[in-house]
């Protein structure tokens, strides 16, 4: 009995993982754009962008071109921490669903053996 509770710990911390990872990925197709005058920014990820591109200069700076890439961990790992946050709360409750839906029919196959 405890090798299986551990066993169903570990897969749904996998789940969880994977469901992490799945939402980091796909939170990079998500673009953000920023434009002025000066400064053209564009951020990639979603809630917070954490790699892009900027490119500094325009009307408002006439011959005055600079581009440069850019990627912050601090946002990264906060992006993972959301991504591992909102799959946790999907999956726990998943869990929880599908032990009230067991329990619910292991209590009407109960009722009806008793008839």
């Amino acid at each position: 009995m405890m090798v299986e509770m551990r066993k169903r710990v570990f897969v749904i911390v996998l789940i969880i993982l994977a469901f992490a990872v799945i939402g980091t990925v796909l939170s990079t197709l998500y673009t953000s754009e920023y434009r002025d005058f000066v400064v053209h920014n564009i951020s990639y990820g979603l809630p917070i962008g954490w790699h892009g591109h900027e490119l500094v200069g325009g009307p408002a700076y006439p011959g005055f071109v600079h581009e440069f890439y850019w990627f912050s961990l601090e946002s990264f790992l906060l992006d993972i921490a959301f991504w591992f946050a909102i799959s946790s709360l999907v999956v726990i409750a998943a869990t929880k669903s599908m032990n009230i839906l067991r329990k619910t029919r292991a209590s009407k196959n109960l009722s009806v053996i008793n008839l």
